[in-house]
This record gives C-alpha cells, sequence and structure tokens, in this order.
C-alpha cells in the first residue's frame, strides 16, 4: 500500500529547505510541478545552491509512474 504522498507545490527554498530530512522520510510517492533542472539552478536562489542540487538529486530518484490498480 503507498504511504502519504509528500507534495511540494513549487520548490522554492522555504518549501524544499529541510529537503536532508524530507529525503530521510524516502515518501512512496511525490508530487510536483515540472520545472526543468536547468530552470531550477538558473533561480534566484544562488546562495542555497546546496539545497537545489539536493532537491534536484531527491526530485530525480523520483521515475516510475504509480500502479493504482490494487488500491481499486
Amino acid at each position: 500500500m503507498l504511504g502519504t504522498p509528500r507534495l511540494f507545490s513549487h520548490p522554492h527554498i522555504d518549501h524544499i529547505s529541510d529537503i536532508k530530512n524530507i529525503w530521510q522520510l524516502k515518501p512512496d510517492m511525490l508530487l510536483r510541478p515540472h520545472i526543468s533542472h536547468e530552470q531550477l539552478r538558473a533561480g534566484k536562489y544562488n546562495q542555497s545552491k546546496e539545497i537545489i542540487e539536493k532537491y534536484i538529486a531527491f526530485e530525480s530518484s523520483y521515475t516510475d509512474g504509480i500502479d493504482i490498480s490494487n488500491r481499486l
């Protein structure tokens, strides 16, 4: 059974600053808007480059769709 999904409405620093702890939760599902890695890196948060790179790595680890057939 799927765990509680985590939702990032948008990857602004105030939403992802705790990415190290969020990653440790290992959510089964991640809902987020598609924003290219280039756009994230070019954003206005140059002082938070480490957080952006950790978010990109975290976000990139979610590559599969979700099979809900056994939840019906």
